[in-house]
């Protein structure tokens, strides 16, 4: 997804079948996955399921709260995100949006961060294989 990522406006769109998860918790799952890639890449999305959660999340990663929009996203009464509806609401694009830290170099920090506890541990090995035993 990061090797998409313009400095012009862009709306990622989220289309989904989560028909397989059933009514367990991992269609949330799915949707904090949803967050996470808007907050990481800095991009608002529009996401729509034909089963779990269909919704608007801003470049912040969070769910707008305006009006009666997040009880559309789930029946707050039974706690079910099995509702049908419409979502209707504006989306606001910026017209030069920030390129993430993330969406230039990817995973390249955690790569060292492994390659970093890599050499560590076989150190420690190498260390405790050569030193003298009591």
């Amino acid at each position: 997804m990061r090797k998409f990522i313009r400095d012009e406006p862009q709306l990622i769109v989220n289309v989904t079948n989560d028909g397989w998860f059933l009514e367990t918790q991992a269609s949330e799952q799915h949707l904090a996955n949803a967050k996470f890639r808007c907050a990481e890449l800095k991009r608002p999305m529009a996401r729509s399921a034909n089963t779990g959660v269909s919704c608007f999340i801003n470049h912040l990663g969070e769910i707008p709260t305006e009006g009666s929009f997040e009880a559309r996203i789930q029946d707050i009464e039974s706690g079910s995100t099995f509702v049908t509806g419409t979502l209707p609401y504006n989306v606001s694009l910026l017209k030069n949006p920030p390129t993430t830290i993330y969406a230039q170099v990817g995973d390249l920090f955690s790569k060292a961060c492994l390659a970093l506890a890599g050499l560590w541990l076989l150190l420690r090995l190498l260390l405790k294989r050569n030193s003298p035993t009591s």
